[in-house]
């Protein structure tokens, strides 16, 4: 719900305005957020605490009797917490991926080439016959540049990760 995605919004900078400063883990965030009251239009089921999942206590009978049993609503909250496990577990697989070894490899080449055209860059103008400095220096920056072009171009048609959509997540 729009209304709903709004107010969580406006939550979440009224939390990271009160505390500026401070690094909060989900586990922080999730204390200090004052949700709205349950009434029979809106239900709020929290998640836990780490945020990986949600709590299998939150159903209000006097909201959900009607429409829902308690042991349904509990089987819906747990497959809804495996889809969030599965997500986060994805997401921190996503996050902890490491450059391949030929980036590395171009990325160092690239950087060590840069450091000799800047060295070269100042010791050049003390000697009088630079032409041979002068070419060193150039083709140092030169190869730096296309090695940089070089990964640019070979991760833009590699393409990143990608991460699953919703409806692939959930089957």
């Amino acid at each position: 719900d729009e209304l709903y995605q709004a107010y969580i919004t406006e939550e979440i900078e009224r939390i990271g305005n009160e505390y500026p400063n401070l690094f909060l883990t989900r586990e922080d965030i999730m204390e200090n957020l004052n949700f709205p009251e349950n009434s029979k239009d809106l239900v709020i089921v929290r998640s836990n605490k780490k945020g990986t999942g949600f709590m299998r206590n939150q159903y209000v009978e006097k909201y959900l009797k009607k429409h829902i049993s308690q042991e349904e609503f509990v089987k819906i909250i747990d497959y809804a917490s495996l889809i969030m496990k599965k997500l986060y577990s994805k997401k921190r697989n996503a996050d902890a991926m490491k450059s391949s070894f030929r980036n590395q490899f171009f990325y160092s080449a690239a950087s060590t080439m840069m450091v000799v055209y800047m060295m070269l860059a100042y010791i050049n103008p003390r000697f009088e016959d630079s032409m041979v400095y002068d070419a060193i220096q150039f083709s140092s920056l030169a190869l730096s540049m296309v090695l940089i072009l070089y990964i640019t171009v070979y991760n833009y048609i590699r393409g990143g990760y990608i991460f699953a959509s919703y409806e692939n997540m959930v089957k």
